[in-house]
């Protein structure tokens, strides 16, 4: 009897740069270009190249992809590209009293320098318009560009991404759509919630600047009410207490008349306006910040800033590695966990 046999076809031709290149009468060079969507070829010369790629079936193959990014970061090594950070407050300066932010872009710079990038801050309204300024920066042959969260009541920007990789840090910006890298505020509700029940508080509130709900999409808020929903044997049904600016008195009835044992908040004046009415914190109620910059006597989610930096230096690095630019189709957030710290602020009930 003779062996079984297997027929095994052949290996199928994989579908190079070159044969596109050949079909569509142009360099190999033009190709990787126009797969690239890169602003220097004209759009018609982009959609006949792509068109002639999709019809011969081409696929990029995923080593040589992996193999040139590798080759592109060794190159980087030998000359430190710019990476622009985009500001837009008031003043040159003002972003840099925010603590968060300060964190943010310590991170970020540290992480660019380790990838062979430089950091170089560039305030929006120091040339006249946010178009000029996209211009400067395409001259200057700046690829990638990181955006430090704005002002509170600004969350639109008329800048010109079609040219750049662009993350933003934070969700300020609203439009156009950007990549971001935030910090998990949602599970950080849900953390500190199970910290407090798992020490014995039963009637807990949550108290924001309305303002600052509205930026992370009432992910503070949201998360809160969602696990009041189905915890509130456990923890009561204490509403949002929300304030359009801190307001000391109002905040102060909220906490007197719905009897909280525990308050949670992103906003330090609860704690000190606690202290000054007389209240002995944690003896006499609880108090948990959800936004913490510092790790110290105070109980609540260490926000990681740092790090949140650091991954949003990751991603631009691989947009820019794989010359994907301007307003994505389909943005998508990047969330950096906190860490619980838990300070002196709250205490086992008996």
């Amino acid at each position: 009897m003779n062996p079984p046999t297997c027929d095994i076809d052949p290996m199928p031709h994989r579908v190079t740069l070159q044969d596109v290149a050949r079909e569509a009468n142009v360099s190999t060079t033009t190709v990787s270009l126009a797969l690239r969507d890169d602003p220097r070829l004209a759009s018609d010369t982009i959609v006949r190249v792509r068109g002639i790629a999709g019809k011969l079936g081409y696929r990029r193959d995923p080593w040589l992809t992996s193999l040139s990014s590798y080759r592109n970061r060794q190159h980087r090594q030998t000359g430190h590209l710019t990476i622009a950070t985009l500001t837009n407050w008031a003043t040159k300066d003002a972003w840099k009293s925010r603590e968060t932010f300060m964190l943010y872009y310590t991170g970020a710079m540290q992480q660019a320098e380790s990838l062979g990038f430089q950091l170089e801050e560039f305030w929006l309204p120091e040339y006249g318009s946010e178009r000029r300024m996209a211009d400067i920066l395409y001259h200057r042959g700046i690829k990638g560009v990181l955006l430090l969260p704005l002002p509170t009541e600004q969350h639109i920007l008329t800048f010109n991404f079609d040219k750049f990789a662009a993350v933003q840090l934070g969700r300020s910006i609203h439009c156009p759509p950007l990549h971001s890298v935030s910090h998990n505020h949602f599970k950080s509700v849900a953390t500190a919630l199970e910290k407090l029940l798992a020490l014995g508080y039963k009637r807990i509130g949550l108290a924001l600047r309305k303002a600052d709900d509205d930026i992370q999409y009432a992910r503070w808020s949201g998360a809160f009410l969602g696990r009041q929903l189905h915890l509130s044997s456990s923890i009561g049904d204490i509403p949002v207490h929300f304030s359009e600016q801190p307001g000391k008195d109002a905040f102060l009835y909220w906490a007197k008349a719905h009897q909280c044992d525990a308050v949670l908040s992103t906003d330090m004046n609860a704690l000190l306006w606690m202290r000054e009415k007389g209240y002995k914190v944690p003896q006499d109620i609880g108090y948990v910040h959800l936004a913490l910059d510092k790790q110290d006597e105070v109980s609540g989610i260490y926000l990681n800033s740092t790090q949140t930096g650091v991954q949003a230096i990751n991603l631009l690095s691989r947009l820019m590695t794989t010359g994907r630019h301007g307003t994505p189709e389909t943005p998508f957030t990047l969330e950096v966990d906190g860490s619980w710290h838990p300070g002196n602020t709250i205490r086992a009930i008996t």
